[in-house]
């Protein structure tokens, strides 16, 4: 189960990047366990059904990951992973 909190991420900016936000996972239903993740929702100005338009851009994003998580962690601190998703 997903619970967003108020962490959404203006001040981090990139291209390719429509949205950020931090989101709770609790996992399974009455699990312990809890994991903080970073939503980036996409922003790839392709048709996602042209396949090589839509992987240069995803490749792009994944080359880029690493200065935004830094620059996210600094916004909101630690995470424990990050979800992608296209924002269609």
């Amino acid at each position: 189960m997903m619970i967003p909190t108020q962490n959404k991420l203006g001040a981090v900016s990139h291209p390719l990047v429509a949205a950020m936000y931090l989101k709770k996972d609790f996992g399974a239903p009455f699990s312990k366990h809890q994991e903080d993740v970073l939503v980036i929702e996409t922003n790839f100005p392709v048709d996602e059904s042209d396949t090589k338009s839509f992987n240069a851009c995803l490749s792009d994003l994944l080359s880029d990951l690493p200065s935004i998580q830094t620059e996210a962690e600094a916004k909101v601190g630690p995470f424990d992973r990050v979800d992608i998703r296209t924002s269609h």
